[in-house]
């Protein structure tokens, strides 16, 4: 079996560049609008509300850079490794999946000791998806999983 590899931010990332740039322009506004309003004598509940803000939607815009830049799903011989969202790094071995089935985007994974495990693929672009689910129900012929 090959190795497949997917990123989520493939998908959006020209349309996040363009809304950090805008959340940084925001953030440095409210910032600016904050020290007015407390230099000019005014240093009222609304001043240090736009002066915390503002940083607020600076930082803001930096950590969900790095978590869209963090995601992916990588299918190999092994398994499958995943990172989706601000979840943990996940590692999902085919000798202990005994049941994969894809519905309404997802792909719900039981394993031998019925506990189940699911992704969300919802992020990936409509090719992407119907990729990852050619990949996964070749996979389960091969390693003689049940896929529905």
């Amino acid at each position: 079996m090959e190795r497949y590899e997917f990123k989520h931010s493939d998908r959006y990332a020209n349309k996040y560049k363009k809304s950090k740039y805008i959340f940084v322009a925001f953030g440095i506004f409210w910032t600016i609008v904050g020290i007015w309003k407390i230099a000019s004598g005014d240093p009222t509940f609304y001043a240090f509300f736009f002066l915390l803000g503002g940083p607020l939607f600076v930082v803001q815009s930096f950590i969900t850079e790095r978590s869209l830049r963090e995601n992916f799903l990588i299918i190999d011989d092994t398994g499958v490794k995943l990172k989706t969202g601000r979840n943990p790094k996940q590692a999902l071995l085919w000798n202990e999946i005994e049941l994969i089935s894809y519905a309404n985007q997802k792909i719900k994974f039981t394993f031998l000791n019925s506990r189940q495990n699911s992704i969300n693929i919802s992020r990936f672009s409509f090719d992407d998806r119907t990729r990852i689910k050619q990949i996964f129900k070749s996979a389960s012929t091969e390693k003689n999983i049940r896929f529905q």
